[in-house]
């Protein structure tokens, strides 16, 4: 799920519709692979996700044994009790939230993520704060959709709100006092651009292209197309 501090209606009933489930599931093993490889030096204990959803996500971390506690918040209510019907093996606790502040003491989480939720967030550096003031160490990903083709469209279906390129997206995590460890972009995952495109010539092509220009010059790719940034922080 996606806090947005006062907007908890919005998402009530995010969770609901079928297609976006599916799309969920998909997209959560993409996800997870990033976490994976941005914390391939880690071995953390107490695993906490800020904006769980249903549980996709925090269920493909249960999975590949990432984490020995697992514990989960999100703003919608809703969310959070699909979540819990998944019996996620290892789950300590998952738990409704204000989206302002998170429901545990200082540095009492080995790892604190938030994938593709910052980019809902009203107040990002409060939201920023409060994951830096629990977690030893913090992981975000989020759309880098401030591009010369997409800059300032408003997908208000989906709630984005604020926009990001490599340069704002690390200033506003600089900017909450996180430190940056390690910053890299990657592409969906082809099952992503498959779901939405097809199985045909065009989309494969289009991920073949995508994958050739973020090879030669992640900056001007970068510009042109979205990938989503991942930013590792302490």
């Amino acid at each position: 799920m996606k806090p947005v501090s006062d907007s908890s209606s919005f998402y009530e009933n995010y969770y609901a519709d079928g297609r976006e489930t599916k799309w969920r599931e998909i997209g959560a093993k993409g996800k997870v692979d990033h976490i994976e490889l941005m914390c391939r030096d880690l071995n953390p204990s107490s695993v906490l996700e800020v904006g769980m959803g249903e549980g996709a996500v925090l269920s493909e971390v249960s999975k590949r044994n990432l984490g020995n506690e697992l514990y989960g918040v999100d703003i919608s209510v809703s969310g959070v009790k699909d979540a819990i019907r998944r019996n996620i093996p290892r789950v300590a606790s998952l738990q409704a939230f204000d989206g302002r502040t998170l429901p545990f003491a200082d540095k009492s989480m080995d790892l604190v993520y938030a994938t593709h939720v910052l980019e809902h967030v009203e107040d990002e550096r409060l939201f920023l704060r409060e994951l830096r003031r629990v977690g030893r160490v913090v992981f975000l990903e989020v759309p880098m959709e401030d591009t010369l083709r997409v800059k300032g469209a408003i997908h208000n279906t989906i709630g984005h709100i604020n926009f990001y390129n490599r340069h704002t997206f690390a200033a506003i995590v600089e900017g909450s006092g996180l430190e940056i460890v390690r910053f890299e972009s990657f592409d969906p995952a082809l099952s992503q651009h498959l779901f939405f495109g097809g199985v045909n010539l065009k989309t494969v092509s289009k991920v073949f292209i995508r994958t050739v220009a973020h090879g030669i010059n992640k900056a001007l790719a970068e510009k042109l197309l979205v990938f989503n940034g991942a930013i590792l922080a302490k």
